[in-house]
């Protein structure tokens, strides 16, 4: 076995977001987790302060005591109150001094206590008296604006908006004023970041998320500003001013809060984090009351949950019910029964589903005798999910469903999808609960939601939290219940099941593509218009939601609305259907119909769709002219990953080292026939495979599968790429919109590449003397920026990727002066300016030899990327230097290849559901015909032979297909002794359209 050399290796991958919140924690405390380091922020009241607190607290109030000592010692009582966090001791005590000295009660504290109990009338009428009865200046809108908050926390949104204009109205004029005292001036900026937040959470309500981040961000401007003035005041004596540095710290971390909330809404989870982790440090330095950890907690949980970390969730959530339990707030109070829900939630999402029946019944037992709270614990979505995965009460689950169903029913529309969710999991209950008079109506359930979760306006709602893996349920049980019934057509499943499985596929393409579609000004202006639209219906529904918090005329107001915005929406996405096509069909196409697949079809090509759940693998082959194949293969999603798992073992030079495994060759078999013998009578004599792979299964490039059992491992081995060529595709939709720019005439010059980058920050110093110089020293920074720049420049070099490019330019005659960006030169802003100026319309071939980088290959890296030359930008940001997603988005292609020379282009995103890569996918929708891309970290010289013996044959042979190039490059390259492990002559796989 020849040895390994000069390898394409990246850096270990995490499937943590870029400096997330653990992440940054474990780092403040060493090895501590998030748990320990946030309880330890807490500064928690030693069991001897709480109990001489709470003997405070308990004490009778004296009927004797001159004013000033009542009024010092009600104030007493409050701040052990505070510390204790104990709302309801907070309350009673401001009763009690309400009516002993009404003059000095703190009224803004007790209005938060009376909204915190549910006591919303009063608290209103109470916040409402202290805005008339506090002089005009900065106090009164600092009010008024506290006014606009619990109005917005009722569901009395357009109150609030009201007032709220108002509050903005009077503090513009207050900033004008130049006699404000320093004090006043601490209030103003104090109120005008509480307004600004205020707003953003208003503008959160109706789904205006572009309008609320900029509001987040300018409150926590705002508020940095009150919090140092604060800070800065030296008229006030020393407990005075350590009370108003406290509250100024509380607005700006409940600015952070709103900021953290703005971004998670934006997707943007790495921003979250970050915004996250500075609220805590600022509640840790400044030592806030418990109400604030409970926030971050319940913020931190959130944050997990929503990106599938369950785990985490579950310990958080479960730290902020402890936290408000403390705080005197009763089981079946709203705050905790949410937190209750929620806990449950993080456990159905780690399929503890005995964990989850018995937090249910715990919750159960406890309201035994209390109606309203057995009302709020009845949770009937997570119960009937809990049944469900517990193979309990199916019929109570299938009614709690239906229950589901209908309530949703009444505040959407058909076919939205909560109520397509709460449907299809009525029609799994049935189904699982095996009535067979049950069974025609649950597969109809289950096809109706089928249906109506492929209509475009419900792909937006599907990744967050358990939706993926409800769906995935609803789909696998559906798919079950066709193939368990003869009346229904197999193959025209062909099509939902692709839908499915590139779903998440096709969900990051759709996000960048919104950002990118600002170069084209009129669809931007259209798409915005239908994504405010959509966010404002969402937000007024969720408003709905609960019926008793809104009057009866603001609902109706807000059901006009919605009716309103619906018309408009349906014909704002009229207009992109009929002005940008090839937009809405790349972004989110519609599953394709069995006969439309054929049609694209050539007499001697085959069409394989693969799509593992849980429990089997459901096969489809399709052929132009024949009836096709399909397949239920038991083989449960665990031992499928296994299964895949031990071939890449043998097969990964990242993992391997320099010594190299001997191929598992049981596997690569048994993996052909357990999947692909069962419709191999549909695959005989084609020449041309076009494989449509999910989960585990779209990290294999099926060319090294063996047809049959062997103990040859050479050129002469029954390998699946010795009969056919192979093309992988992302999904069956995005294959035939690919197969489109086919039709549209090559670019008329032959190449343009990038590669050997050099990554340290002082490459940008030394470029001018010498464009090929390398150097890998960095330049004095702090916390962030230093240790991305330091990650940034520690990545391995890859001079042996100038060889590979200069073959490259050889065989194809190309220029390397003019066509090759090497060393410095090789930068995002060439590619973007070539992109820009036109040139890389022009090109035929398109070559990055680089690392291809993932989420959290680097700090604060939330998408996948390309490593390019480190710049002088790069000293201040070194993200800068990659070429991103979001990048690769806005780039002008007519290429016939991209070659994406660089480890694990193809791998999975940490996502086990996704076939490709983020940056394959980008480069499809960018203008590529197909992409060359690598599996697994590749040996220079047979990398070197591959790529050039591809593009040689694909060149030179005019008729030759894509996929048939890269087949006689693999086989050429196995004939080599060298290079017969599949590890050197299989890593690289065809993406899109393999034909010519």
């Amino acid at each position: 076995m020849a040895r390994v050399t000069r390898m394409h290796i990246c850096a270990p991958s995490t499937k943590a977001l870029a400096f997330c919140f653990t992440l940054w924690l474990a780092a403040m405390g060493g090895h501590a987790t998030a748990q320990d380091e946030l309880g330890s922020a807490l500064k928690q009241v030693s069991p001897e302060e709480a109990s001489s607190l709470r003997a405070l607290l308990a004490a009778p109030l004296p009927t004797d005591l001159a004013d000033g000592a009542l009024k010092s010692l009600l104030r007493s009582k409050q701040v052990a109150g505070e510390k204790l966090g104990d709302s309801q001791a907070l309350l009673a005590l401001y009763r009690s001094w309400e009516k002993l000295m009404p003059a000095t009660l703190p009224r803004n504290n007790f209005a938060i206590e009376l909204m915190r109990a549910g006591e919303i009338n009063e608290g209103l009428r109470t916040r409402t008296a202290e805005v008339n009865q506090t002089k005009p200046g900065p106090r009164q809108e600092h009010v008024r604006v506290n006014l606009v908050g619990d109005l917005k926390n009722s569901g009395r949104i357009e109150e609030a908006a009201h007032v709220l204009a108002l509050a903005n109205a009077n503090i513009a004029l207050l900033k004008k004023q130049k006699t404000l005292v320093s004090l006043d001036t601490v209030y103003l900026l104090r109120t005008e970041s509480r307004a600004l937040r205020l707003g953003s959470e208003i503008h959160s309500y109706y789904g205006r998320k572009d309008a609320a981040l900029r509001l987040a961000i300018t409150a926590v401007e705002v508020g940095r500003n009150g919090f140092a003035s604060a800070k800065a005041e030296t008229r006030l004596p020393q407990d005075e001013l350590q009370k108003e540095v406290r509250y100024a710290a509380g607005d700006l971390a409940s600015a952070l809060s709103q900021l953290t909330i703005a971004w998670q809404d934006a997707g943007r989870y790495g921003d979250a984090d970050r915004s996250l982790r500075q609220q805590l440090e600022l509640a840790k330095t400044v030592a806030l009351e418990p109400r604030y950890f409970n926030e971050i907690y319940v913020r931190a949980a959130s944050l997990r949950f929503d990106q599938h970390e369950f785990v985490s969730a579950e310990r958080y959530y479960l730290q902020a019910d402890q936290l408000a339990q403390t705080q005197g707030l009763v089981a079946s109070s709203p705050t905790r029964v949410n937190l209750a829900r929620m806990r449950i939630a993080t456990l159905l999402g780690q399929h503890r589903w005995s964990d989850a029946l018995d937090r249910l019944a715990s919750l159960d037992a406890a309201a035994q005798n209390d109606a309203p709270a057995a009302k709020r614990f009845q949770m009937p979505l997570e119960r009937g999910y809990t049944y469900l995965g517990s193979h309990t009460h199916l019929d109570e689950a299938a009614t709690l469903f239906e229950q589901v169903a209908l309530e949703q029913g009444k505040r959407y529309p058909q076919g939205h999808f909560y109520v397509a969710q709460a449907k299809g999991l009525q029609g799994v209950a049935l189904w699982k609960g095996g009535d067979p008079k049950q069974r025609p109506l649950a597969l109809t359930l289950m096809q109706d939601a089928i249906r109506d979760y492929m209509q475009p306006d419900n792909f937006s709602y599907e990744a967050v939290g358990l939706r993926a893996d409800i769906r995935a349920l609803i789909f696998a049980t559906a798919l079950d219940a066709t193939f368990a019934s003869p009346t229904v057509n197999r193959m025209d499943l062909v099509g939902p099941a692709d839908w499915v499985r590139g779903g998440a596929v096709q969900e990051a393409v759709a996000d960048a593509a919104l950002r990118s579609a600002a170069v084209e000004p009129a669809l931007a202006e259209l798409v915005r218009s239908a994504q405010d639209a959509k966010n404002t219906i969402e937000a007024l529904r969720k408003i709905l939601l609960d019926d008793a918090l809104a009057p009866a005329d603001v609902q109706s107001k807000m059901r006009i609305q919605v009716s309103d915005l619906e018309i408009s929406n349906k014909q704002l996405q009229i207009q992109i259907q009929a002005r940008f096509p090839d937009y809405a069909r790349l972004v989110r196409p519609m599953p394709p119909g069995v006969n439309d697949l054929k049609a694209a079809l050539a007499e001697d090509e085959a069409l394989l769709m693969l799509l593992p759940t849980e429990q089997a693998v459901y096969v489809w082959a399709l052929t132009r002219d024949g009836p096709g194949a399909s397949a239920r293969v038991v083989l449960p999603r665990t031992t499928l990953r296994k299964l895949v798992n031990d071939l890449r073992g043998t097969l990964d030079f990242a993992t391997m080292g320099n010594v190299v495994l001997p191929f598992n060759s049981a596997a690569a078999s048994t993996l052909y026939e357990r999947l692909l013998r069962p419709v191999e009578a549909a695959l005989t004599d084609k020449r041309h495979l076009v494989v449509a792979a999910g989960d585990a299964l779209g990290q294999v490039p099926f060319g090294l599968l063996l047809t049959k059992p062997t103990k040859t491992l050479d050129a002469n081995a029954p390998w699946l790429i010795k009969q056919a060529a192979i093309t992988h595709v992302p999904s069956l939709s995005a294959w035939l919109a690919v197969k489109q720019l086919s039709k549209v005439a090559s670019a008329p010059d032959a190449l343009v590449a990038w590669g050997d980058p050099v990554f340290g920050t002082h490459a940008h110093a030394l470029a001018a003397a010498d464009p090929n110089a390398r150097d890998v020293r960095l330049v004095d920074l702090d916390q962030d920026d230093a240790k991305e720049s330091r990650q940034y420049a520690d990545i391995p070099t890859l001079p042996e990727t100038r060889d590979e490019l200069l073959a490259i330019a050889k065989a194809l005659q190309a220029d390397p002066q003019r066509d090759l960006h090497l060393g410095n030169l090789a930068t995002k802003a060439s590619v973007l300016a070539s992109s820009k100026a036109g040139e890389l319309q022009k090109k035929k071939v398109i070559v990055f030899a680089t690392h291809g980088l993932m989420a959290g290959d680097l700090p604060r890296l939330t998408q996948p990327a390309l490593a390019l030359a480190a710049t002088a930008a790069s000293a201040q940001y070194p993200l800068d230097a990659l070429l991103t997603l979001d990048d690769v988005l806005t780039l002008k292609l007519n290429a016939d290849w991209v070659v994406l020379s660089a480890c694990n282009t193809a791998s999975a995103d940490g996502k086990g559901e996704e076939a490709l890569s983020g940056l394959a996918r980008g480069f499809l929708y960018a203008g590529s015909r197909s992409l060359l891309v690598t599996h697994w970290a590749v040996e220079s010289e047979s990398a070197k032979l591959l790529t050039t013996g591809t593009l040689t044959h694909y060149a030179t042979q005019a008729t030759a297909r894509k996929a048939e190039s890269l087949r006689q490059a693999m086989l050429s390259v196995m004939a080599d002794k060298r290079y017969s492990h599949p590890a050197f002559w299989a890593p690289y796989a065809l993406v899109g359209d393999g034909g010519r």
